[in-house]
């Protein structure tokens, strides 16, 4: 539990400057979208740079002595990849952006510490990526726990129950305590769309580091309660609100949904899909899989799904088709070397995420999947080099096409 005291030891200048410096100077990019909207009443970037400590020890004093209020936040709507759907992203001013970042810093650690404790949560946690509860998931499977169910929370961020939030929040920081009241103000918070206000009564807004940690704190309620009926003949592995249950007889795994869905529904005001995002399958039976976080897991393989596979080629055209680097075969198939061999050399997950969709090619052991991609690798950039330099190309040098084949084997007798 995180004391009065605590906070006024953590949350501190220092803090605050280092975040500020991390997200506005070494990384100027992180913040662009919420530069670039022009909020009247909110302090611009260039504006609270000009009295940065004296701005930042304001935050300071008023966070630490309970004074702080979080502003409305500013909704924009973006496309969702491959949808006609909208994505809700709820932007906070520097100020609160700033606040969100040192509350996380403080509070993390301590739901780190709640969630280890069953660790079936793969979601926003410390070292722990959707790969990992695929590779959970991959080896129970290996292991005899082939009857499965994989399902969804419906709108689950949308759909939080403040009362029941509320509850938790006090159960882990003290009813009375400032960062209580502080988190309890920031879910209250609500949103400007077009300039027209939006109250929050529930769920949380979406996009801040916060909500990320209130999520975890949420649902490892369902967390410890599933705990209570696992066995040798069961697991559970959960992806923020991507679902999981593995068993090794039907009836064990229908009781386990059974009872999942009873404290969903009772103590956290929850649903789960059972008939659209929902599969319950032997994974025994021949070509039968489970999707999970885009990719397809069945007893012979992990596999991407079409949406991953896309998302690779439209990489890979994209390295082709850059005109800044691209000016003959050598240079688009060292440009492509370059990225990929980045890619593999990468540990940090932060630093990863703009060659996610090659990652994950190397992550799945597919490997009829892996040959088709270089075959299809080496095929579009021969067509495109013949294309825009003619038949007569010297086309020797594709040779030296980084194989994702031996990319594939270097990277699993790495990690």
């Amino acid at each position: 539990m995180i004391t009065d005291y605590e906070l006024k030891e953590k949350f501190t200048e220092s803090l605050i400057l280092n975040i500020y410096n991390e997200y506005f100077e070494l990384r100027p990019t992180a913040y662009s979208n919420k530069q670039k909207l022009k909020i009247n009443n909110y302090l611009t970037r260039k504006s609270f740079e000009k009295n940065l400590m004296q701005n930042i020890r304001c935050i300071v004093k008023k966070v630490i002595n309970g004074n702080y209020f979080f502003k409305n936040f500013i909704e924009i709507k973006i496309p969702k990849p491959n949808s006609l759907k909208f994505r809700e992203i709820n932007i906070p001013n520097i100020e609160d952006f700033l606040v969100q970042k040192g509350l996380h810093a403080i509070i993390f650690p301590y739901i780190e510490t709640k969630c280890s404790i069953t660790n079936f949560n793969y979601g926003f946690r410390r070292k722990k990526t959707y790969r990992n509860a695929i590779s959970k998931i991959y080896n129970s499977i290996q292991n005899g726990y082939t009857e499965v169910i994989s399902t969804d929370i419906i709108s689950f961020g949308k759909t939080i129950d403040h009362d029941s939030l509320k509850k938790i929040i006090n159960q882990n920081f003290d009813k009375k305590s400032i960062i209580s009241k502080l988190l309890l103000r920031y879910i209250a918070t609500g949103s400007l769309f077009e300039n027209v206000f939006i109250k929050r009564t529930i769920g949380l807004p979406e996009g801040g580091c916060l909500t990320s940690d209130l999520e975890n704190l949420y649902l490892n309620e369902l967390d410890n309660y599933i705990a209570n009926f696992l066995d040798n003949h069961s697991c559970f592995v959960r992806y923020v609100d991507d679902i999981v249950i593995l068993s090794k007889d039907r009836e064990t795994l229908i009781s386990i949904f059974d009872k999942m869905k009873f404290f969903l529904n009772n103590e956290l005001k929850l649903s789960v899909y059972e008939k659209i995002k929902f599969k319950m399958v032997n994974l025994l039976t021949p070509y039968e899989y489970i999707k999970f976080a885009n990719f397809n897991i069945s007893k012979k393989c992990i596999s991407l799904n079409n949406t991953k596979i896309k998302k690779f080629k439209l990489r890979i055209i994209n390295l082709i088709n850059d005109k800044e680097k691209n000016n003959s075969l050598n240079e688009i198939v060292d440009n492509i070397n370059i990225s990929m061999a980045k890619n593999k050399n990468l540990i940090d997950e932060i630093e990863a995420k703009q060659f996610r969709a090659i990652i994950d090619i190397l992550f799945i052991n597919n490997l009829s999947l892996i040959k088709g991609l270089d075959t299809w690798m080496s095929r579009t950039v021969r067509n495109y080099c013949i294309n825009k330099f003619g038949y007569s190309t010297d086309l020797n040098y594709l040779d030296n096409l980084m194989s994702l084949k031996n990319a594939y084997y270097e990277y699993h007798n790495r990690f």
